[in-house]
């Protein structure tokens, strides 16, 4: 009889030292999103407004929520955990933190549609904060269009070189070749005074084709739409 109760005294033991345990478990992200606002609503005017007493109360019952919702983040990792860890931080003095909370939520659901009145209200708090939000990078254009563009220069100031030398030394196409209308003397002259604008040209003609084709192939395979298998893992 003795070692029954003893046992069942072991038993009690065990399950009040757990039953705390499971009331702190994380709660799941919705419920910890309707705890949160519920928090704010209820007592964040009183931390600003009310007397000591009640606003040490008030201090208590958010900061209690706010660790909870700290707990669930840690758990679940949503997004708009952030949010409400935030709010609630920032209702009860800790700014830093609830700064940190707002620009990381915002990294994450700035273009998300069904967290724009959150984000809204987060631009807002960081205003009021004295914390500008900084400005977003500005791209460029992606190499594939440079090469294009810069490409297609190249080869059209090229062609008009190559063109150029070849309307001074009057040269046409036949059967035998290329000849020219001046004499030999005038078109030896002409050689002279445009052989470099000649090579130049020509050089730029090749070498800007050449860049404008691989830009061209660049666009066309960032273009393409991704296949199934990788849309699927992403």
């Amino acid at each position: 009889m003795g070692i029954l109760v003893r046992l069942l005294s072991l038993v009690w033991i065990l399950v009040s030292l757990a039953s705390p345990a499971r009331a702190e478990e994380a709660w799941a992200p919705k419920e910890a999103a309707v705890q949160a606002e519920a928090a704010h609503s209820a007592h964040c005017s009183d931390v600003a407004s009310k007397g000591t007493t009640a606003a040490a109360a008030a201090n208590t019952e958010v900061s209690e929520v706010w660790g909870r919702v700290s707990g669930a983040f840690e758990a679940h990792g949503d997004a708009f955990l952030r949010y409400w860890r935030g709010v609630l931080g920032q209702c009860i003095g800790h700014e830093e933190r609830a700064i940190e909370d707002y620009q990381a939520f915002l990294e994450s659901a700035a273009d998300d549609e069904q967290s724009t009145a959150m984000v809204r209200d987060v631009r807002r708090r960081l205003r009021r904060l004295g914390v500008k939000e900084p400005a977003p990078a500005r791209r460029g254009p992606p190499p594939a269009t440079i090469g294009l563009v810069a490409g297609g220069a190249a080869a059209g100031i090229g062609g008009a070189l190559h063109a150029a030398s070849f309307g001074q030394g009057q040269l046409t196409s036949t059967a035998e070749g290329w000849t020219s209308a001046l004499d030999r003397a005038g078109y030896e002259a002409v050689l002279a005074e445009w052989d470099g604008a000649n090579k130049v040209g020509f050089g730029l003609l090749v070498g800007g084709a050449v860049a404008a084709a691989v830009g061209t192939v660049g666009l066309a395979v960032g273009a393409r739409p991704a296949t199934s298998e990788g849309t699927a893992g992403r």
